[in-house]
């Protein structure tokens, strides 16, 4: 297969190992040596028959094993086990963010038993040395899931990672120690950074290095989201290639043998790469570096893109799941989107812009999927912030290694990587408080995501496959804009209850308007897809969080608001209805009954300013009765409009209803 003109042989082989991790998850399919012989087989026909086509299926049954083997528990797993108190041994993992814990045996009942698996670990304070080997004591169940659609699902990351188990341990003993140095490494760059550097600029440059954001203010990482400039606050490519091309250039300075400053160079990026953490971006820039050196060293060509699949097909070996994590996904789209459109883009925008738009679009609906927000002026900001970035971090890479012999020399290398993080911090909150810096969107549809990408792609061709490939795209992208199933959601969580009817495209929302979980509400809706919400129905008065409502109603395009009359002396409120338009308003007597597509809404309170007894009756198409009092009944009330129940909300409860036809 070629790209550009050039051959690369390993697209298909990629391709063939994506296909069958995603079969893998979507068919539950079970682990089995049998793939791995069935593989074998069809490459032992495509030996005999002379076909090359045969190598596809051994990557594709590989694969299959590798994935399987990894989604399901072992046959002695010590989830097998759960719930469990007691005491675990293992080896600890190199990461240093979500350490896991893998498991050599179990003592129960003061008998020692061997035992396979992963744990994955909070510890309560500072995590033990990579690689060492420990005793747990305390207790280990599963992993929570999502408390609601579009929150964070442990539970499914975990099982992607092959950890069916998370612990807080009580006790930590440490039979035999790790690399301690890794730590060590990572609290003397903190000491240095902190000791160089002011205000801002120790927590950005740990997190530039170290990817450390804990450091960092909501708000400092909110201005970077919105900004387009995220990736520079984790280990990335971009710190992996610094590292390696800066000793380098030391290396080369001092006159040292090409062969030798290589070797050096590859040493001390994977020794950075390690005490980092190895961060999926570190690591493919790390794998990329290593074969496009080596095929340098040896006389040959290298092939950026056979480079950046051949990456993928080895850390996709060693960890399937990483073709769903988001910093793999953003990394190497990212860079295939550099190697495939900034030659289409560069020659009429220049190559800066051209560079930075094809990152862009090559991540667009990866950042949509995940973040809910597309920052419309990433390319030209990273324009500034990407030089900026890497000279920061390489003067403070210069300050870690002249701080023990020339202080001074690391106080100038400190001062200039200062200065580079306050920049970027500038820009940062001058770009992401522009009315037009981007948009919040919800989760596109999947359809819509591979459509965007065939488009992507027909961009790069110049033959008559290409009107094809964007005729293709585009029916992809309109499937996903497809009628949207109706839906029913029940919420109580951060003291606010709130019910989502969705029918026939439109979503409408009535809540008690008290506490403050319209951050929440606006997860699941984007998770849902749903982009608008025609009207909100208050029983109470929300004065304690009119900043959010203002938010979630500017967000999802409000065009009216019905309210019980009592409001209406609530402090705050009449500010509030003259800011978003008095027009939108409307006021009623309870108890509120309203006719909404096919259904007849009634909404009954008890008239409690504090706390509302709300109950909701709807009738039409299908009935549904909603009401706190009923939090087990409800959910199997009319079994024609119910298809699944979510497990429930810390502190409170979420139920999700669909309609069947």
């Amino acid at each position: 297969m070629k790209i550009r003109g050039g051959p690369v042989p390993l697209l298909p082989w990629l391709l063939s190992a994506l296909g069958a991790i995603v079969s893998c998850r979507v068919f539950q399919i079970s682990p089995s040596s049998l793939w791995l012989l069935l593989g074998f087989i069809m490459l032992l026909v495509g030996f005999i028959t002379k076909r090359k086509i045969f190598i596809f299926p051994l990557v594709f049954f590989f694969f299959i094993f590798r994935a399987s083997s990894v989604f399901n528990p072992q046959a002695n797993d010590l989830s097998k086990y759960l719930p469990l108190e007691g005491k675990v041994y293992g080896k600890i993992s190199l990461s240093q963010k979500n350490p896991i814990l893998k498991v050599s045996a179990i003592e129960l009942d003061g008998e020692t038993l061997p035992a396979k698996g992963c744990v994955a670990l909070n510890f309560p304070l500072e995590n033990p040395p990579p690689y060492s080997y420990l005793k747990l004591s305390g207790k280990f169940s599963e992993p929570s899931g999502a408390y609601y659609p579009g929150s964070y699902n442990m539970k499914e990351k975990l099982k992607l990672e092959g950890v069916f188990t998370y612990a807080e341990p009580e006790e930590v003993s440490i039979i035999s120690e790790g690399l301690s140095f890794i730590p060590r490494m990572r609290k003397y760059f903190r000491k240095l950074a902190r000791t160089y550097l002011s205000g801002e600029g120790a927590p950005f440059l740990e997190g530039m290095l170290l990817g450390d954001e804990s450091a960092l203010t909501d708000e400092s990482i909110e201005n970077f989201r919105k900004a387009g400039i995220m990736h520079i606050l984790a280990v990335s490519g971009l710190h992996s290639g610094l590292v390696f091309f800066a000793v380098f250039f030391l290396l080369s300075s001092l006159r040292t043998p090409k062969k030798m400053a290589v070797i050096f160079s590859l040493c001390f990026m994977y020794f950075y790469v390690l005490v980092s953490g190895s961060r999926p971006p570190a690591v493919r820039a790390a794998l990329m570096l290593t074969a496009l050196a080596v095929g340098e060293l040896c006389g040959g060509r290298g092939n950026l893109f056979n480079t950046l699949f051949m990456a993928a097909l080895v850390m996709l070996g060693f960890s399937p799941g990483l073709i769903y994590s988001p910093g793999f996904l953003l990394s190497f789209l990212a860079v295939f989107g550099i190697a495939y459109l900034s030659p289409v883009f560069s020659p009429y925008l220049g190559a800066g812009i051209g560079v930075s738009l094809a990152a862009s679009m090559g991540i667009f609906p990866i950042v949509a999927w995940n973040f809910y927000f597309i920052p419309l002026l990433s390319p030209l900001t990273n324009l500034f912030v990407v030089p900026l970035a890497s000279f920061g971090a390489s003067a403070g890479l210069l300050m870690l290694i002249s701080a023990p012999l020339l202080p001074w020399m690391a106080s100038l290398y400190g001062s200039a990587a200062e200065l580079a993080m306050w920049l970027i911090a500038l820009i940062s909150r001058l770009v992401s408080h522009l009315p037009f810096a981007g948009f919040y969107c919800p989760r596109p549809h999947p359809m819509t995501v591979v459509g965007f990408y065939i488009v992507l792609i027909s961009i790069g061709i110049k033959n008559k496959k290409k009107l094809f490939l964007i005729l293709l795209g585009l029916v992809f992208v309109l499937l996903g804009y497809l009628p949207k199933k109706d839906f029913v959601a029940d919420f109580e969580v951060a003291n606010l209850r709130s019910v989502f009817l969705s029918s026939k495209g439109e979503t409408v929302l009535f809540t008690d308007g008290g506490g403050a979980g319209y951050e929440i509400l606006e997860k699941f809706l984007y998770s849902k897809g749903v982009r608008r919400v025609k009207e909100i129905y208050f029983l109470l008065p929300p004065s304690r969080n009119l900043r959010e409502l203002e938010s979630f109603c500017s967000r999802f395009k409000v065009k009216s608001l019905t309210y019980l009359s009592n409001i209406d002396n609530e402090y705050g409120w009449e500010l509030f209805k003259e800011k978003f338009g008095k027009d939108k308003f409307r006021a009623v007597q309870a108890p509120l009954e309203t006719i909404y597509k096919s259904f007849i809404v009634k909404i009954i309170s008890d008239g409690d300013l504090i706390r509302s007894r709300m109950e909701l009756v709807i009738e039409g198409e299908n009935k549904l009765l909603i009401t706190p009092d009923l939090p087990d009944k409800s959910g199997n009330f009319y079994q024609d409009i119910i298809v699944y129940t979510e497990p429930p909300v810390e502190g409170g409860y979420f139920r999700h209803f669909e309609k069947l036809n």
